[in-house]
Formats: C-alpha cells, structure tokens, sequence
C-alpha cells in the first residue's frame, strides 16, 4: 500500500502537543510575536531546551519564526487543514483554562509591559541580542 502524500501529518502535529514544556511555550506564542529569551526566562527553561521544543512545534507546522539580527521571535500559525485547524483551536480553549499556563501569560504580559524589565528585549532594530548565549549554530 502507497503511502498518501496529500494527508496531513497528524502524528507529527499531536507530538508537538505531547510535553508540558511544548504546551507552555505555544500558550505564550499564541497571540503574538515573542522573543525566545523572553519564552526562557518566563517559563525557566534553558534557551537551547526552549529552542528545541519550538523547533519540534515548528516541524509540525504550527510556529512560524522571524530572526532580526541575533533575535528569534516565534508565534504559532494556524495549520492548513482545517481538522488540524480545528483541534488546534480545541487545545487553545483547554490551555486557557490552565492555571499554570494562565501564570505564565501573566509573567509575559507584565514583561511586555515594562520595558525596563530585566526581562525585556532590546527592540528588534537594536543590534544587540537579547539571548544570553549566541543560538546561532542551531538550525529550526
């Protein structure tokens, strides 16, 4: 039996769903545009360990990433197909009823906000970066 080409990878867009770490990383890319170092820092997560997980969810087709200058900003995109669109939406409301991934949108929106956070990105057209380490050797 040939295997379809035409079909959805649903194996590969319910791995990005199957970590913790994964589901609270997409919940604070959900709406925007976010730096990585922000993502690391507000989750606790080593920026290498983040960078994977968004490059797992990336691979499944639900992260779109923008580099400017050392800076890597994610933000989940809507999949293709519309059952993957749908149960994207479906997980979406489930993690907005989440008491530890509420927590981590309120740690990001107050560092959004205050741009004199320790926390805060320098703007993109800054030509430093704001990641702790250059991520540069690593590939999405």
């Amino acid at each position: 039996m040939s295997k379809r080409t035409d079909r959805y990878d649903f194996p590969r867009f319910f791995r990005a769903f199957s970590e913790r770490a994964r589901l609270r990383l997409l919940n604070l890319i959900n709406d925007r545009e976010v730096c990585l170092c922000q993502l690391a820092r507000v989750t606790g997560l080593s920026e290498s360990t983040a960078f994977r997980h968004l490059g797992i969810a990336r691979r499944s087709g639900l992260v779109s990433v923008r580099q400017v200058n050392k800076n890597r900003f994610f933000k989940l995109v809507s999949p293709g197909d519309p059952h993957a669109r749908e149960l994207l939406r479906s997980v979406t409301s489930l993690m907005a009823e989440d008491h530890e991934l509420r927590a981590d949108l309120k740690a990001l929106n107050e560092v959004l906000s205050d741009p004199a956070s320790e926390l805060a990105c320098p703007p993109p057209h800054e030509s430093a970066a704001c990641s702790n380490g250059n991520l540069s050797h690593l590939s999405l």
